[in-house]
């Protein structure tokens, strides 16, 4: 509230906020209140996380550093490995002194390219971009989700839910090195909707229902998507 007393004048304004940040939060029809951070998910949660974001950003700037921050995720960059301990204290003095916040452990560490680190979902080693394992985790429990066999809906259904999952897919990662990556889904995916066709898994089903009947019911490729979307980039 103090930042936001720096930047905004308005009086009303300022009374909304904070009521909406006091005003606690619904679940499962009962309220919870806390005097501390904001709503994960609440409409003010992403203006108040890069109002503390800014003030991270000028003070790494001031230092003479290079980073990159999206949200509260941020990588420090420097250029030989006896400079990483000190910009590592610089943030620690930045977020726990001077914003009173913590760092998360599981997610703070000092690293290089050869060892590679993780960001934003990529996995960055070396010269190379890769969806990282936890993302592509989630990517395959969404499409198990969709792909379930007790839905009560027929194939063409599911491949409909399925087609703008493959291109959101693509559209995030496509600055990644994927192509295998997404060779391999693209075949999965058709697993799991033969399966879902004839409620089993048998190899046989693969000449029994062809790839080439997946294209006329309209199924998107990870492979044809991620190779359109890459030639823009």
């Amino acid at each position: 509230m103090k930042q936001l007393c720096v930047k905004i004048a308005d009086g009303w304004v300022l009374t909304s906020i904070e009521n909406m940040l006091k005003a606690g939060i619904m679940e499962n029809g009962s309220i919870t209140y806390s005097d501390l951070g904001t709503p994960q998910g609440g409409v003010l949660s992403p203006l108040l996380a890069n109002l503390v974001g800014d003030i991270m950003d000028k003070e790494f700037e001031a230092a003479g550093y290079k980073f990159v921050r999206y949200a509260d995720d941020f990588i420090i960059l420097t250029k030989t490995e006896e400079e990483l301990q000190p910009a590592l204290e610089l943030v620690k003095e930045v977020v726990e002194k001077k914003l009173e916040m913590k760092l998360s452990p599981n997610k703070t560490e000092l690293t290089n390219f050869r060892r590679g680190f993780k960001f934003l979902g990529y996995k960055f080693t070396g010269r190379y971009k890769r969806i990282s394992d936890k993302s592509l985790g989630k990517i395959k429990d969404k499409i198990r989700s969709h792909t379930k066999r007790s839905q009560g809906v027929n194939l063409k259904a599911v491949i409909e839910k399925l087609n703008p999952l493959i291109v959101g897919n693509v559209n995030y990662f496509r600055f990644a090195d994927a192509v295998g990556i997404f060779i391999k889904l693209y075949q999965w995916i058709r697993m799991r909707l033969r399966c879902f066709k004839f409620s089993r898994k048998w190899r046989s089903d693969n000449k029994r229902f062809k790839n080439q009947r997946f294209d006329k019911l309209g199924l998107k490729s990870y492979v044809d998507e991620f190779k359109r979307r890459r030639v823009l980039v």
